[in-house]
This record gives structure tokens, sequence and C-alpha cells, in this order.
């Protein structure tokens, strides 16, 4: 017999000598008989599971076809939901840094009414929507805040607001048209070979301050984000002698709080974040061209920021933008700013103990030295 068949109990013989009856258990019975029945039990053993398998397996393929089925379906299913999570939380990242720099420098506060400046930009149009989400999904503490965006229509020729405001009207958001011709001003009073982007600025920023003002908004929220930042830190360095960027936020002459919520945000993020959601894009006539058709100066800031990226680990606008964040005023030259921060003008040793957050490195410890000889002396005096 096979070797499953031997360890079977059915399949043990009782010991040489003895012989059990099928009727009873009393000796005597002839050994035939006995082996014939325990061959009997051991065929009803193997071959009755053998017939309920082959009698249950239609059925069985049946409910196995349906669970199929069923699991296919919650495979689609769990498809379609990673597919729609996945377009909404591609908005997560961005809305992170907005709640960020928000968070950093109170860039929203209760009550606040905000202004948008939407110039028909990949910058400002995913401002605009990157606010109404952070509003709809709730991500400040806070719900009693609200924005409208403006639009300043500066009579460039070819200019075409209605795709703008469709868009916009479509997202629920308030909208504002304004008309003002800057676009000649610019063009008649800009010197040969100087940037359009001073005068066209300023004159921008003009009409926007009144138009908040008119709007009862106390706050003017524009699109600059982290490579913006700098470039006006290069610009400024490199044309003006002076170490300048763009802050987070600033209050302007008129009273006004200018905040700049994408601050955090880099330029390649929100450009592929406007590709992918399809927002209309209002070309610009005066931005990063001359007369002369050379690149401007801000183009030029970029082609030098796109030479760092090449250096070290690829983190140089990153590091750049944690670098205007941590200022040590003992490392630089200028005087006043030492004086201001409670430093020694000239060798920059802590003098007040307001300077103590921003007294780094030698001088603190000159200080901390100098103080310590101070009250040996005391000490030596008494």
């Amino acid at each position: 017999s096979p070797p499953a068949m031997r360890t079977h109990p059915a399949c043990v013989l009782p010991p040489r000598g003895l012989a059990f009856s099928t009727r009873s258990n009393e000796p005597g019975a002839p050994r035939s008989r006995v082996r014939r029945r325990q061959m009997t039990l051991v065929l009803v053993y193997l071959w009755l599971p053998a017939f309920a398998a082959g009698f249950a397996q239609p059925h069985v393929h049946r409910l196995q076809g349906s669970a199929h089925r069923v699991s296919f379906q919650r495979v689609q299913h769990r498809a379609c939901l990673s597919a729609a999570r996945a377009e909404a939380d591609d908005e997560w990242p961005l809305l992170r840094d907005v709640r960020r720099a928000v968070h950093d420098y109170a860039l929203i506060q209760p009550g606040d009414r905000i202004a948008v400046a939407v110039s028909g930009g990949k910058d400002s149009s995913t401002l605009a929507f990157l606010l109404k989400r952070l509003k709809e999904r709730r991500l400040l503490p806070f719900d009693d805040w609200s924005f409208t965006t403006v639009h300043l229509d500066q009579v460039q020729p070819g200019h075409d607001a209605q795709s703008l405001e469709a868009w916009l009207e479509g997202e629920g958001i308030d909208f504002h048209l304004l008309r003002e011709d800057t676009y000649s001003v610019v063009t008649e009073k800009t010197r040969p070979g100087a940037s359009y982007c001073s005068l066209c600025s300023r004159l921008r920023r003009g009409i926007l301050y009144t138009a908040a003002a008119e709007l009862k908004s106390n706050r003017l929220a524009l699109g600059h984000h982290r490579d913006d930042a700098l470039e006006t830190l290069l610009l400024n360095m490199v044309h003006q002698g002076q170490l300048k960027a763009l802050p987070a936020r600033y209050r302007a002459r008129r009273g006004i709080d200018v905040i700049r919520p994408l601050m955090y945000i880099g330029e390649k993020q929100i450009a592929e974040f406007a590709s992918s959601r399809g927002f209309p894009i209002l070309p610009c006539n005066l931005c990063g061209s001359q007369p002369d058709g050379t690149p401007g100066q801000r183009q030029q800031m970029k082609l030098l920021l796109s030479a760092l990226d090449g250096l070290g680990d690829g983190k140089a606008r990153a590091n750049m933008l944690t670098a205007l964040a941590d200022v040590r005023p003992t490392h630089l030259l200028d005087r006043d700013l030492r004086e201001a921060c409670g430093l020694d003008r000239a060798s920059g040793a802590l003098r007040y103990e307001r300077g103590r957050a921003v007294a780094h490195g030698e001088p603190n410890e000159a200080a901390a030295e100098e103080a310590t000889a101070e009250e040996e002396a005391a000490a030596e005096k008494q």
C-alpha cells in the first residue's frame, strides 16, 4: 500500500495471532474478512472527499467567478478614488507652503478682506485658486476672512481678459476689472536700454492700492514667489548695491498691508500646477523684453539662478531663501544695522540685551568672555 495509506488508523493490522470478527470484536473471525473490511474503510475515506469536491466544483467555480467580479469592481473603484485623490492632492504641497507662510508672517488674520491682484499669468492665477482652496478646505484656524480678485487692463495691444474673467467666475471667485493706459506711459517714459519693469510695477502698484481702498480691503495679495524674491535680491546686489529682496509682508505708505502668500513656492512648481489645471494665461508684451529685443535685467537674473542650480546638491534656491531668513549682522558690513540690533558698530560685540538673538559666533563668545572678566574683576575688588 502507498505510504499515506499505511499511516491511516484503518490500515493498521492487529498484532499477529489475533483476528476480529466483522460483526463483533470477538476473536476467531477469518483474517481475509478483516482485511476486506479495512480496505473498504480506506476506500470510503479516500474517495468520499474527492467525490464531494467533484460534485461541488461547479458551484465553487460560480462562487469564485462572482467573487472575482466583485473584486475587480472594487479594484476599479479604488483606482478611480486614487486618481481623484491624486488630482486633488497635487494642490496639497502648494497649500501646505501657503499655510506655512501665512502662519510665519501672519499674512491672513480674522476679519481680513483681501484684494488679490491677478494679471492673467500663472503666478497670480495659482494664488487666487490656492486661496479659494485654502478657504474651502478650512486649512486656517478661522473662517471669517474673504478675498476678491482685481485685474488691471493696461491697454496693451491685443489684450483680452474675457477668458480670465470667465474662468474666475466659473471657479466662484469674485472678479473686478480695472482699465488704465499704463502701457503707453511705460513705453514713452522708459529711456533707451532701461528696464520696463521698474516703472511698470510702480504705476500698477499705485492703481492697485487705490482699488483695494475702494473695495474696502485691508490687504493686497501679490503673486510673487520664491524665485521672484531671489531674482530681486540679485538685481539689487548687482545693479543697486543693496542687500534687499521681496518681503513676505510689509506695510505700504497708504496703510495697506501687502502680502505674498507664495513666498515659499518655486516658479517650477507653480508652472507645472498651472499647466496641469489648465489655467488661462494672458500674455504680457512688456515683461521680460526690451525695446531692442534683448533680455531684460530680471531675465538675466533667471539665467544666473539657473547656473547656480548646477552647483552643489542642487538646493541653491532653497538655501538662498533660507539665508534671507537667517541674517547675521555680525558677519555683514552694515554698521547702522549692527547698532540697531544692539551690537557694537565696529566690532559687532554684544552691547545691549536685544542684540543677543542676532549676536552669532565669535562676537557673542567675546561678549560672554568680557562679562566673565568683569565679574572676576569685581570679585577681586571685594
